[in-house]
């Protein structure tokens, strides 16, 4: 797994959190885009701030896991 949900914030593997270096609506290719429909064409993806994984929020598992995949993209 890739990033938690811890009460209501993330926490990457890495260790960071949504209150530490966060996480920003991205492209596949790890671009930051602002979470507007005409940028954020892709939805759903986040790029960790810190390690710079991408994150596909697709659901939360029971231990609070979020469900998707994860790549360091080169930046």
């Amino acid at each position: 797994m890739t990033a938690q949900f811890v009460g209501e914030d993330w926490r990457c593997e890495c260790g960071n959190t949504t209150m530490s270096s966060g996480f920003d609506p991205c492209l596949r290719d790890g671009t930051v885009v602002e979470p507007f429909a005409d940028q954020w064409t892709e939805g759903d993806l986040y790029r960790c701030m810190q390690c710079d994984r991408i994150i596909e929020y697709d659901a939360v598992d029971d231990e609070g896991w979020i469900v998707g995949w994860a790549v360091p993209v080169a930046v």
